[in-house]
């Protein structure tokens, strides 16, 4: 049986850090084969930390969470992609980009605290932090998580302004009815009627492919480089 058990040590090794602060290679992913190749990384990165330990720390759980959350996200993308949901896509988007903010947040937090204890109220506080102020662990706001983000994406945060104005019922999302024609002319479509507009789609799988290469990266840095000590009595 798994036990769950308290870290005493979180050791942050300094090849963390300096991912954290290196400059992005340009993704370019053209196609949802390769988004389904990212989140095929994700189970064999999950299994291959518990190989080498049974027991259950709070930092695993804080990425085996939001891994399977971006498994959920990425591969609802990929049906979304290849049935024209726009909108859909648009909703999965933003919930990757806002992933993808919280666990670089997270790791860049951690990775600045001086002392284990302050890392292991870090990783307590990134795991059990929600929105009710009477709880011990008040969750970060995403903004700001957007904020410190763009440190390392630099356009994180205006591509998500761009993916809200889509997912709220405003002017961007209302035209989607519209069904472009060759002569340039829009008509109505009977509802139901899904198209991406011009280069959404290409743009919308990019975005897609990279916070999911992005996030997943992360979250292996911290699953296997990371040496968590079992706890002393």
């Amino acid at each position: 049986m798994t036990k769950l058990k308290k870290p005493i040590k979180i050791i942050l090794i300094g090849k963390i850090k300096k991912f954290l602060k290196m400059k992005n290679k340009r993704l370019d992913f053209k196609n949802t084969d390769q988004l389904q190749k990212q989140i095929d990384r994700i189970q064999p990165l999950v299994f291959s930390r518990f190989e080498k330990d049974k027991e259950f720390f709070y930092l695993d759980l804080l990425n085996i969470g939001l891994l399977n959350r971006t498994y959920e996200l990425v591969e609802t993308s990929i049906w979304a992609l290849k049935k024209d949901r726009p909108q859909t896509t648009a909703h999965m988007l933003r919930g990757l980009i806002e992933t993808l903010a919280f666990i670089y947040y997270w790791a860049s937090k951690i990775g600045e605290a001086n002392s284990n204890q302050d890392k292991n109220e870090l990783v307590k506080a990134a795991l059990f932090g929600t929105r009710d102020k009477s709880t011990k662990f008040e969750s970060i706001n995403i903004l700001s998580c957007l904020k410190k983000a763009k440190e390392r994406f630099p356009n994180l945060e205006d591509n998500y302004k761009d993916v809200c104005e889509l997912v709220h019922p405003n002017s961007s999302s209302h035209f989607h009815f519209l069904k472009a024609t060759r002569e340039g002319k829009s008509a109505l479509a009977i509802i139901p009627f899904y198209e991406f507009k011009e280069k959404d789609r290409e743009r919308s799988l990019n975005q897609i492919g990279e916070c999911a290469f992005h996030i997943i990266n992360i979250a292996e840095l911290y699953l296997v480089s990371i040496s968590q000590p079992k706890p002393t009595n």
